[in-house]
């Protein structure tokens, strides 16, 4: 009996002590035979960098020697597309100095800025396609809280939201009233997501103000957007999502959609 007790014992140490031994072989990346490297920040999203070649080399000097990191649970912060020269596709997720590619074994780079400040460059250098972005929903039946409106001031800085939850939007005397603050990361990833979306179409309409549809007519709400191009030109537009609307130009209705759901989440 004491002996295999010694013996389990032994098992049990072992066992910790290889903990952190890799599950599987980390799979190097051969430079010659990588195509492309892409980042994004989300997997389904078109928004990418594309490395050039002293940064592709560096991200696979950076892979190749990965220390072993063991188990570990995180949200990726970027995904980082391997494109190989045989039309194969490597998927890696990063968060600062940890990266994976397959399942939840983690491994440690050892320049953490990398991926961040290749982004970052990015946003510098992007010009700003508004100045301003001004969106809501306004019900005409309803008790409280029916024409909530938020406007996002663009800056590359420091992006501010801010609301208006007083209605503002029904009093032809008096202009919308944007007193609550929102600028917590979650508010201002929704409506960063949402002056995203807006689609071209909106956004070279020949008018600078146009209805689609009939919004509000049959209780289901109507969907206000303005936006101020960066060249100073405001347009104005109430959005239909009725389904079975007539003559809405189909990006324009998916973009409705998507502002009412993202709206929601808004004004909980």
């Amino acid at each position: 009996m004491k002996i295999f007790t010694f013996i389990l014992t032994f098992v049990i140490l072992s066992s910790c002590v290889d903990s952190k031994k890799p599950i599987h072989e980390q799979t190097k990346i051969e430079l010659e035979l990588v195509d492309n490297i892409h980042i994004k920040k989300r997997l389904n999203e078109t928004d990418s960098i594309r490395l050039n070649n002293e940064q592709t080399e560096f991200f696979v000097k950076e892979w190749n020697n990965a220390t072993s990191g063991g188990l570990y649970k995180m949200g990726p912060e970027f995904w980082i597309i391997v494109k190989l020269k045989n039309d194969s596709i490597r998927k890696f997720r990063t968060n600062r100095n940890l990266i994976k590619e397959k399942k939840d074994w983690t491994y440690s780079l050892s320049d953490s800025t990398f991926i961040n400040t290749i982004w970052d460059s990015k946003i510098k250098t992007e010009p700003l396609k508004f100045k301003q972005v001004i969106f809501g929903r306004y019900c005409g039946e309803c008790d409280a809280n029916c024409a909530p409106m938020f406007r996002l001031i663009m800056d590359k800085n420091e992006p501010t939201l801010s609301a208006d939850f007083e209605d503002s939007y029904f009093n032809l005397e008096s202009k919308l009233e944007f007193k609550t603050d929102l600028n917590q990361e979650k508010e201002l990833k929704i409506a960063n997501d949402i002056a995203e979306k807006i689609p071209e179409t909106l956004y070279n309409w020949k008018t600078d103000k146009e209805r689609f549809g009939c919004p509000d007519c049959t209780d289901g709400c109507g969907y206000y957007l303005e936006f101020i191009k960066e060249n100073g030109n405001l347009k104005v537009f109430d959005l239909d999502d009725f389904e079975e609307t007539e003559n809405i130009p189909k990006e324009v209705l998916e973009f409705t959609h998507f502002l009412a759901d993202r709206i929601k989440f808004l004004t909980k």
